[in-house]
């Protein structure tokens, strides 16, 4: 709702005058010290769950993952994915060169030929 009447705006300031010149008074320390503690107490304080997992330390973040079935998947995994970047079967090789056009040989080491590497 827009408000382009003039006699809006003459009204709003006429109340916002009116409201400057009748100041409020503050509230007395005491009250608000009980209103804080009224609204301290009835603050829905959350309950602890029966097993819930404490996150402390390297044994909070292991329950967190899973425990140990959970570590022995995700050690796993990331072996089995540095031996196939390391050495690729033919398989990669063949679709990597299906995707790009051709073979690709980086040296990541900086050591050439010295490790038997095309270069």
């Amino acid at each position: 709702m827009k408000m382009t009447d003039e006699t809006d705006q003459s009204l709003i300031d006429a109340l916002l005058e009116d409201v400057a010149q009748h100041p409020v008074a503050p509230i007395d320390a005491v009250l608000m010290a009980r209103l804080v503690e009224d609204a301290d107490r009835l603050v829905p304080r959350p309950e602890p769950v029966a097993g819930a997992i404490a996150a402390t330390g390297w044994r909070g973040v292991l329950d967190l993952m899973g425990g140990w079935p959970a570590m022995g998947g995700l050690v796993a995994a990331g072996v089995v994915g540095l031996w196939i970047g390391l050495a690729p079967p033919d398989l990669v090789d063949d679709a990597v060169a299906g995707l790009l056009g051709g073979t690709v040989a980086v040296d990541l080491t900086g050591l050439g030929d010295s490790l038997g590497m095309e270069g």
